[in-house]
């Protein structure tokens, strides 16, 4: 979509749209009542169940749509606004999904600095009732660094609230790096692990995603 420039030191645009696809592989130790790990947001099941396990599978599969608030490529900021629909590809019975559709809305905030960006997000998880007590909230903050024309690398800390009343939080640090095969290809490979009761003791993703245009 075409975009509105404004100012004289600094080209600024909004109005632009992203719409994405993605979806991966993971292995996972940690409570079993912890779902949907693949996906950075996270949700908890609607019967929590006690203890941890490792296991693996197929992620959830996402469609998403992002909407570009605020562009200023002189100065390295940028304000994106999206939404994701979640299809259930993940195995319920692993514990690696809820086996229903979901949702999310984000508000990214980023500032790159020469090769390096620090990064925030703010998100609202849209839970089926049979999945959830509540729509969790989550939060994130990060940096990341380019290191070639096409591979780059970062780390960042989430928080997420339990999607079950009464349930603990989350709080959990990612590493990964991302290879970006063409314009709209990338792959990305991650590891996490957790520091409350319902986070990931230890994860392992692959994450691919496809970007439209």
């Amino acid at each position: 979509m075409a975009g509105r420039t404004t100012g004289v030191a600094s080209r600024t645009t909004a109005g632009r749209v992203t719409i994405s696809f993605d979806g991966g592989f993971l292995n996972v130790n940690g409570p079993l009542n912890y779902t949907d790990i693949s996906n950075l947001f996270g949700e908890d099941t609607s019967a929590p169940r006690s203890g941890r396990t490792s296991t693996r599978g197929l992620a959830d599969t996402t469609l998403g749509l992002k909407y570009t608030l605020f562009e200023d490529f002189e100065n390295g900021r940028f304000v994106d606004f999206g939404g994701r629909l979640r299809a259930p590809t993940a195995s319920r019975s692993k514990g690696l999904g809820t086996g229903h559709i979901g949702g999310d809305l984000q508000l990214d905030v980023t500032q790159v600095l020469g090769p390096w960006s620090v990064f925030a997000s703010g998100g609202y998880g849209i839970r089926n009732g049979r999945d959830a007590d509540r729509n969790p909230w989550s939060a994130s903050a990060g940096v990341g660094r380019t290191l070639t024309e096409n591979l780059s690398a970062g780390t960042f800390y989430q928080w997420r609230q339990s999607a079950r009343a009464g349930g603990d939080a989350a709080h959990e640090v990612f590493a990964y790096a991302s290879y970006k095969f063409s314009p709209r290809f990338s792959l990305m490979v991650y590891g996490a692990t957790g520091f409350s009761p319902e986070s990931v003791g230890r994860e392992i993703g692959i994450r691919y995603t496809y970007r439209w245009p």
